[in-house]
């Protein structure tokens, strides 16, 4: 049976094991039934070999396509794909996942990544997709608890990863159910919030921060003065930044996807300022290595430079920080 989540289909049987109505006065040979006390559209579709795929669906549009799709399965002969979904094994399934997600989640590399290969380590590679179960992820979550030693939240952040997996293999069917749904997140809240005292703390942080590489004290004054995210923070590049218009535009890479016109206050176009340089095309940038994250441009030393050659020097040629 399979169960998606609110979008746009769920399980086909109800919590005590039986269907609300006969399942023999039911007629699916025209399409899908529309069930009154679920407020469902029923699809049961029967396979040459003796197989039967059963969905249920919120929206009528939805339950026709799905229904219309087997129905075309059965007619070309490619119903018989179906059946590779009980040979598939977890850690092949996991290797097509990471290809999908490389490509449409920017928390690859820092969150999707290690809660697959936590799943698959805890469960095994060499598992048939279909024969894992919730017992397994039960038995994943506490492990990482008592034994890992990871926090609760931690603990969650896998749980969620594992759920969104499978979810994604329902829809490559690869398998029918999703046995991490009934899997209790612990909703653990360890979040600490801190405030720097702006007469004491703040300017203390900027003393030290003055002590370090040359860009730690202009990028905890733009976060402060922003509220910009880490990655929009060291990522950002001249061409984003109008010192003309005092406006940092970020038309990327926002984690709702819409641009973003942030206004600059005197303290950051004052920064900006003092730093900018034509000779790079990331704000901030390490001389070690080019960038302050993977992806940057080496810029090449010239004018800019201050004597000592330890940071970048005001220039007044503001126009070159805009790119249209």
């Amino acid at each position: 049976m399979v169960e998606v989540g609110d979008s746009t289909e769920d399980s086909f049987d109800n919590p005590r094991g039986h269907d609300p109505m006969p399942r023999k006065n039911r007629d699916y040979s025209t399409g899908p039934v529309w069930e009154p006390s679920l407020k469902r559209w029923l699809a049961d579709v029967m396979f040459p070999d003796g197989t039967r795929r059963r969905r249920r669906f919120r929206r009528q549009r939805d339950a026709q396509i799905w229904w219309a799709a087997q129905e075309r399965s059965l007619e070309d002969g490619s119903w018989t794909a179906n059946a590779q979904q009980n040979h598939t094994t977890l850690g092949a399934a996991i290797a097509r996942y990471k290809e999908h997600s490389k490509a449409h989640h920017r928390s690859f590399s820092t969150y999707v990544a290690n809660g697959l290969t936590v799943l698959e380590q805890a469960v095994g590679a060499d598992v048939l997709l279909t024969e894992v179960t919730t017992a397994d992820i039960e038995r994943m979550k506490l492990e990482r608890l008592d034994k890992d030693k990871v926090s609760r939240s931690t603990v969650d952040k896998n749980i969620a990863v594992a759920k969104s997996f499978f979810n994604w293999c329902i829809n490559q069917d690869l398998v029918n159910a999703n046995p991490v749904k009934k899997v209790k997140l612990f909703h653990e809240d360890n979040e600490r919030v801190r405030f720097l005292d702006p007469e004491t703390e703040y300017p203390n942080l900027l003393t030290e921060a003055r002590k370090g590489p040359w860009y730690v004290e202009p990028i905890i004054v733009l976060d402060v003065n922003t509220g910009l995210r880490r990655g929009n923070l060291l990522g950002l590049r001249w061409d984003q930044v109008d010192l003309s218009r005092r406006i940092i535009r970020i038309e990327s890479r926002t984690k709702n996807g819409r641009p973003l016109n942030l206004p600059m206050n005197d303290t950051v176009f004052q920064a900006l300022a003092w730093i900018f340089t034509a000779s790079s095309q990331l704000t901030f940038w390490a001389p070690s290595t080019g960038t302050l994250r993977p992806g940057g441009v080496r810029p090449t030393r010239g004018s800019v430079w201050s004597p000592d050659r330890s940071r970048p020097r005001a220039t007044r040629d503001y126009g070159r920080a805009w790119a249209v």
